[in-house]
């Protein structure tokens, strides 16, 4: 029988973090020569992610909350391409908590249905006791624990969840204090190093069933629900932020958005993206290209839009700021009527000023007449629906974007700042200015078809747009 190895790994209980046991995990698997493709199950980046540092693939974004199954089920058969087996990390939600919940965004409960996955449930060893075992976990495979406090406890926890769930227990980490610590103390967007990946796949290989879980991972058809044909392996799109490496990309043939130039700044500062939404620009005909705002004097020639993601331009504010040719090459492109589109880090960037956090003011690229701050104490990212209040290239006025919002940023207009979310208390979560648009939500585009039809037909003449794509131009992975 076929098979697309897979299964979920996720915490029970709220406000458990599971990122270390993650991160062993995916070292086990690399040091087994498993090649592991990661999802998320939200459609936001997380605060480290380790992930690439590891396996050498850049995670993908599924989510309950923002996809349709049958979306979900493409999306993920289109990035599953990328490795041996895939891996969809979260937080397995209470069975009363609905998919579309506006409070929590996307969950695994949900994606593991669509999906067909088999569960890996995460267990905090530490809150575990003889006379107050939580509630055994639902229709889960597997169980890893994390914290525990040396080898006996692992082989006594074992047995005892054994014997009172029934459900196998895999693998275990210790509490490893010093690596929690390291952990914790790693900047936002920092990768953890591979002295810490190291250690962790130590400790979990004296304690982890690699064989076993692969087994589980391989219990499934190949076929979930509604899934299509499998197509050839292509290389995936890696967006690593190095520099002076440029990588082969599929060729397609044009489409709806032929001639149009999408210039995506790639870098150290600069690399937060959504991989299934620059695939599917390139799928519906957009020419996308790569450049760099710390390295590069100007931007590629012929660009129609430039597109910015997050990252963390504090780190680099002085190198930023002194490329004064890559200043002056985005204000020419905005000055020649062409567009401009930023979130996050990005729209921190676009700003007449970045705010550090000794409070000096570093001149930024002025396209945004205000002043980027990062915020002291950002929360977790939040879904969010937001109301365009007017026509826009973005959308039409009434057309709803939905995403997660960057609270990392505190945006303080110093001029003429036009908020394009009709919500009042989402006045600087969207903004315009002259042709640029700033958004502290990130936003998958390949989830939402419409915004990716709008921003695919920036800079086209008037004549050129057609008010229906039409069936050769549906918008679909399958398509490549």
């Amino acid at each position: 029988m076929t098979c697309l190895p897979r299964f979920a790994l996720g915490t029970v209980r709220s406000g458990c973090c599971g990122r270390l046991m993650l991160w062993a995990l995916l070292e086990s698997l690399s040091r087994r020569g498993i090649s592991t493709q990661l999802f998320h199950s939200r459609a936001c980046f997380p605060r480290n992610d380790g992930a690439m540092a590891i396996t050498g693939l850049r995670p993908r974004h599924l989510d309950s909350w923002l996809m349709r199954p049958d979306l979900c089920r493409e999306f993920f058969r289109h990035g599953s391409r990328c490795g041996e087996l895939s891996l969809v990390e979260g937080f397995f939600q209470p069975a009363d908590q609905t998919t579309d919940d506006q409070q929590h965004g996307g969950g695994l409960s949900a994606l593991c249905d669509w999906l067909d996955l088999p569960r890996l449930a995460i267990i905090d060893a530490s809150q575990l006791g003889l006379c107050r075992l939580p509630p055994r976990p639902a229709n889960v495979d597997g169980l890893l624990l994390d914290r525990l406090s040396g080898r006996e406890d692992f082989f006594r926890q074992q047995t005892t969840l054994q014997s009172l769930w029934g459900i196998p227990v895999l693998g275990g980490l210790p509490e490893a204090p010093a690596l929690r610590e390291a952990a914790r103390h790693l900047a936002p967007g920092d990768e953890p190093p591979r002295e810490l990946t190291d250690a962790l796949g130590d400790l979990l290989a004296a304690n982890i069933r690699i064989d076993r879980i692969r087994q589980i991972a391989e219990s499934r058809p190949a076929e979930p629900k509604q899934s299509r044909p499998a197509e050839p392996k292509q290389q995936s799109r890696p967006v690593e932020p190095t520099r002076h490496v440029r990588h082969d990309r599929p060729m397609l043939h044009p489409r709806c958005c032929r001639n149009i130039r999408v210039a995506v700044a790639f870098d150290e500062a600069f690399h937060d993206y959504f991989p299934d939404t620059l695939d599917l620009l390139e799928t519906i005909g957009a020419e996308v290209v790569d450049f760099s705002p710390l390295h590069d004097e100007s931007l590629p020639p012929s660009i129609d839009l430039v597109y910015f993601g997050g990252g963390h331009p504090e780190r680099f504010a002085a190198e930023l700021s002194s490329n004064h040719c890559m200043t002056m090459a985005l204000q020419c492109h905005l000055h020649q009527g062409r567009r401009m589109y930023a979130e996050g880090g990005g729209l921190a960037y676009l700003c007449r000023y970045l705010e550090l956090p000794s409070g000096e003011l570093v001149p930024m690229i002025g396209a945004l007449p205000a002043v980027a701050r990062r915020n002291a104490m950002p929360q977790t990212p939040q879904p969010l629906t937001a109301t365009l209040r007017r026509d826009s290239w973005l959308g039409k006025q009434g057309s709803q974007i939905r995403g997660y919002l960057n609270s990392a940023w505190i945006i303080e207009p110093v001029g003429q700042l036009s908020s394009l979310a009709a919500e009042p208390q989402r006045q600087y979560d969207l903004v315009e200015h002259r042709g640029t648009i700033g958004s502290r939500i990130h936003v998958n585009f390949a989830a939402q078809s419409e915004l990716l039809r709008h921003l695919s037909l920036v800079g086209r003449p008037p004549t050129d747009r057609p008010g229906s794509m039409g069936s050769e131009a549906q918008i679909r992975l399958s398509d490549r």
